[in-house]
């Protein structure tokens, strides 16, 4: 729990701001047409879908995606389909053990909740406010580097992008 909120609370400039701001104009653009390309061709896909070499990335990418739009909560809701076993390792893989540890913390008590799905906005709000789940989603939306900058390099050091 402690190295998680020492990670958290480093407030750094994002990798994505620094690469932006020194690098070339068509540096610049390589790198947002190949971001878009990837979320055109795998955003909406089924895991089994993806291409191996692009698997992990797709599993950070659902993960912050619904995580920074509606917390855990959503996430689990949303990509029940994926294997919470890979998610995790993807984190490990691309942001680092403390991130896979933060969703492994999130997902056991996801599990031993088991809740209905909710009906209405009221339930969600409810449900999302559960305090691990709350705690969670409080720790992505801290950290620094961010999910989606760990990610984007994540990407380009593999010229996946």
């Amino acid at each position: 729990e402690g190295a998680l909120r020492r990670q958290g609370e480093e407030g750094e400039m994002s990798w994505f701001r620094r690469l932006f701001r020194r690098e070339s104009d068509a540096s610049r653009k390589t790198v947002s047409e190949g971001w878009n390309g990837f979320i055109e061709r795998y955003g909406m896909l089924e895991y089994e879908q993806v291409d191996a070499a692009y698997k992990p990335a797709f599993l950070v990418y659902r993960y912050f995606s619904e995580v920074y739009n509606g917390g855990h909560l959503q996430f689990f809701l949303n990509c029940h389909k994926v294997p919470f076993d890979a998610v995790s390792a993807a984190l490990d893989e691309v942001a680092g053990p403390i991130a896979a540890e933060n969703f492994n913390i999130a997902l056991d008590a996801w599990e031993a909740w088991d809740p209905e799905p909710p009906e209405t906005s009221e339930e969600f709000v409810a449900l999302a406010k559960e305090d691990t789940l709350e705690a969670r989603d409080q720790f992505v939306y801290r950290v620094k580097p961010t999910l989606d900058d760990k990610l984007l390099n994540y990407m380009i050091e593999r010229k996946l992008i």
